[in-house]
C-alpha cells in the first residue's frame, strides 16, 4: 500500500482547500471551516493515517472531496463519531448517531485487477464481520451485497466508490457498524451494547501515547474495532493485489460461508435484470450472487439488493 501524505487539509464547500493543514502529530483541532469541522486528532497504524472528526456530514462525501482536490489519498481514514447526513450504497439516509463507528478508508485501486474490483466491499464486510465473530463470539451473516445482520438485524453496513487520481485511481470503503446507538429506521436493525453487555467503556477514549485524551464519544473499543479492521482489510486488499485470481477464490469461499440466504429463496430488487426471485446458491465472478430460478439457467446478479421471498411490507430489510 503506498504511504499516505502526512497532511491533510479539509476542503470548505465551494472552495479549493484550507491553507491551514491538519497536522497527524497527534494535534488538538486548531483550524475551522464552514459545514465540515477539523480533526480532533490523527495517528499511524500499520500503513494508514487515521484522522478522527467529532462530527462530520459524512467520511465517504468528505473523502470524496478530498480526492477531487487532489490530496494524495491511500491510505487516509477518515472516522467521525457522528455523521448529519450519513448515507448507504444507494443514497438512502442512514442514522449516524453517537455510539456507533463510521469510517472511510482510501485503497489503491490500480493494484486490484479489473475483474476483482467488484470483491471490495465484500471484502470489507468480511472482514468486519470475522472481527465481530473473533472478538466478540458472535455470528453475523454477510446479507448481499454490502450489509452485515446478526439474527436478521442489520448491525452494519458498507459503501465502496472508485475515483480516479493523479496518482491512481482510489477505492474509497465507507463502514457504519452499530456500537452502542439504535439507528431509528424502517429496518430491522441492532446494536453490539444490546448483543454482549458490557462492550463499549463509558468514557473517552483511552489515550495510546501520544494521542491526547478526547472528550469526544469514541471509545476504546470502538479504536480497538476499528484497528483490528483495518488489519484484516489490509492484508485482505494485499493478498488480492499479489494473489489474483487464488486470493479471489479463497475470498469467495469465506464469503459465501457467513452468506445471508445461502440456498434459501431470496427476492432480488432493482437488479440489471429488473426483480429476480429464487435460490441463492453462492457468490460468483467479481462478487456477483448467483441465483438459479425454476426452468432458468443460473444468473449471476452484479447489483440490486437481496431479500427474504416470503418477507413483505415495512420489515423487509433493504
Amino acid at each position: 500500500m503506498i504511504p499516505p501524505d502526512s497532511s491533510l487539509s479539509v476542503p470548505a464547500p465551494g472552495s479549493q482547500s484550507q491553507d491551514s493543514a491538519l497536522r497527524t502529530q497527534h494535534s488538538a483541532p486548531n483550524t475551522q471551516d464552514s459545514g465540515l469541522r477539523t480533526q480532533d486528532f490523527s495517528f499511524h497504524h500499520s500503513s494508514f493515517i487515521i484522522h478522527h472528526f467529532s462530527s462530520l456530514s459524512s467520511t465517504q462525501t468528505l473523502a470524496r472531496e478530498l480526492v477531487q482536490s487532489g490530496r494524495p489519498m491511500h491510505g487516509v481514514v477518515l472516522w467521525a463519531a457522528t455523521q448529519t447526513a450519513g448515507h448507504g450504497r444507494t443514497g438512502r439516509a442512514w442514522s449516524s448517531d453517537p455510539g456507533g463507528l463510521y469510517v472511510t478508508v482510501c485503497l489503491p485501486r490500480g493494484e486490484i485487477a479489473p475483474a476483482h474490483i467488484g470483491w471490495l466491499p465484500l471484502m470489507a464486510a468480511l472482514a468486519a464481520a470475522e472481527e465481530l465473530e473473533s472478538r466478540f463470539n458472535l455470528h453475523p451473516e454477510l446479507k448481499w451485497p454490502n450489509d452485515i445482520l446478526i439474527t436478521d438485524r442489520k448491525i452494519a453496513g458498507v459503501i465502496g466508490d472508485a475515483m480516479p487520481t493523479p496518482q491512481g485511481e482510489v477505492y474509497l470503503i465507507g463502514l457504519g457498524l452499530n456500537f452502542s446507538n439504535s439507528p431509528q429506521t424502517d429496518i430491522p436493525t441492532t446494536c453490539l451494547s444490546d448483543l454482549i453487555a458490557p462492550i463499549v467503556p463509558i468514557g473517552p477514549i483511552s489515550p495510546i501515547s501520544p494521542i491526547p485524551p478526547t472528550p469526544q464519544p469514541c471509545t476504546t473499543a470502538q479504536r480497538d474495532f476499528l484497528l483490528a479492521w483495518l488489519d484484516r482489510l489490509g492484508s485482505c486488499h494485499r493478498e488480492m493485489a499479489e494473489n489474483g485470481d487464488q486470493a479471489a477464490e479463497a475470498l469467495r469461499l469465506r464469503a459465501e460461508a457467513k452468506l445471508w440466504r445461502r440456498d434459501q429463496p431470496v427476492r432480488f430488487e432493482r437488479t440489471e435484470f429488473g426483480p429476480v426471485e429464487g435460490t441463492l446458491t453462492g457468490l460468483g465472478p467479481g462478487g456477483s450472487a448467483i441465483i438459479e430460478s425454476p426452468g432458468q439457467l443460473p444468473r449471476a446478479v452484479y447489483c440490486g439488493n437481496a431479500e427474504r421471498d416470503e418477507v413483505r411490507g415495512p420489515e423487509r430489510a433493504t
